[in-house]
């Protein structure tokens, strides 16, 4: 049978996320190098949805649809309608379509083993029980500290169904649960959504993050994980991989060529550092001040004079104690902070260099750009290039 010229994905996802965005990114390079392809965005909403769905399949043909069901009627409303559907959320069982997710249980792993390089002892995962990706995450977690020797506890929170729609009593849970957790405690957490309660609530409680808990989330969510002073660490899931082969496999099954028989998982891109697990464990609380004043005015022009004005000792001993606890001073610290501020900025937006240098405490672009290169061996701009490559 010949295909029409052009044919349509459609798009089903809640665009609120970047983890979102990302994935319609990867559907969009997929229609663009494919150019018979075009794609359109579906609103689902009941009946209504549905309904709007098979008409525009009547009148212009469309092919296929991509959908992140957020509840598993949804998923079966799809399924009905006779039409390839790709469940890329991962959170139900995809009976009846086909399913292209991050391979979580490795997510699980890469965020145990980050906070495990750090130096900790005392670990739990928030997860939402009931939902695969969530189970499937922890697990992985699970599975990485099992077998790590010198582990003092490990251990879950689940948080209740009836506590999912209401951050208040989800907060009071949290807290419930850091009161009686061992500290210093590394938390993973099943969503940055989930992350950024975690962190709300330390906040609340007086807990300093990431000293007394470190957080890591799972989605690297810019409107989650950046929108605090504490932005968060996150398992970057590879959406933009995961849109490109889910559109690729609406493309082949309508060309009649089989669609996958079991899940195909995508493989996270890694763990994307933030200051909410920036922790290096140390004795010296002095030190341990210090090193929280310099990495949260990293964006800042500051200097060893104000570490000092924060930190209640004398500039020999802050010196002695951090080139004998990190093997390196305070000035040092800074540099190595700002440096790392900037990576971030380089990489997560498109500002000019020089804003860059601005907001990543520098005098000047030039001397940022000697101080970038000394530590990294490339230019700010070959930095970014290498990026987004």
């Amino acid at each position: 049978m010949r295909l029409p010229a052009t044919r349509e994905i459609g798009i089903c996802l809640p665009h609120a996320t970047s983890h979102a965005q990302g994935v319609v990114a990867g559907i969009f390079k997929y229609c663009r190098s494919h150019g018979r392809w075009q794609y359109t965005v579906l609103s689902y909403r009941s009946d209504y949805g549905i309904s709007a769905i098979r008409k525009r399949m009547r009148s212009r043909g469309l092919a296929g649809v991509i959908l992140d069901a957020w509840y598993p009627q949804m998923l079966r409303a799809f399924v009905r309608i006779r039409l390839p559907v790709v469940e890329i959320g991962g959170a139900w069982p995809a009976d009846g379509a086909y399913s292209i997710i991050p391979d979580n249980v490795q997510v699980g792993r890469l965020g145990a083993q980050h906070l495990r390089e750090k130096g900790l002892r005392n670990f739990a995962f928030y997860g939402t029980s009931g939902l695969l990706f969530s189970e499937q995450r922890e697990r992985g977690f699970q599975e990485e500290l099992a077998s790590v020797p010198g582990i003092e506890s490990l251990q879950s929170l689940d948080l209740p169904k009836s506590l999912r729609q209401n951050p208040e009593r989800e907060r009071a849970c949290i807290a419930r649960f850091l009161r009686k957790a061992h500290r210093p405690l590394g938390v993973m957490c099943s969503h940055d959504y989930r992350a950024k309660e975690v962190l709300l609530c330390c906040q609340e409680m007086r807990l300093r993050v990431p000293e007394d808990v470190a957080i890591v989330g799972s989605g690297n969510d810019h409107f989650s994980s950046e929108a605090s002073s504490c932005p968060i660490t996150s398992v970057d899931l590879s959406p933009a991989t995961i849109g490109w082969t889910a559109a690729r496999c609406i493309d082949r099954l309508s060309r009649g060529l089989a669609g996958p028989k079991a899940a195909v998982l995508i493989e996270p891109a890694g763990v994307i550092p933030r200051l909410s697990s920036d922790v290096l464990m140390v004795d010296d609380r002095n030190v341990a001040d210090a090193i929280r004043f310099i990495r949260e005015h990293a964006h800042e022009r500051i200097d060893v004079r104000d570490v000092l004005h924060a930190v209640p000792v004398s500039r020999r001993t802050l010196e002695l104690n951090c080139l004998r606890l990190l093997g390196r001073s305070p000035r040092q610290e800074i540099f190595r902070c700002h440096i790392e501020h900037a990576k971030r900025l380089l990489t997560d937006t498109h500002l000019p260099l020089k804003v860059v240098a601005e907001q990543s405490g520098f005098t000047s672009q030039s001397t940022f750009a000697v101080i970038f290169k000394r530590a990294t061996g490339l230019t700010p701009l070959g930095y970014r290039q290498a990026a987004t490559e």
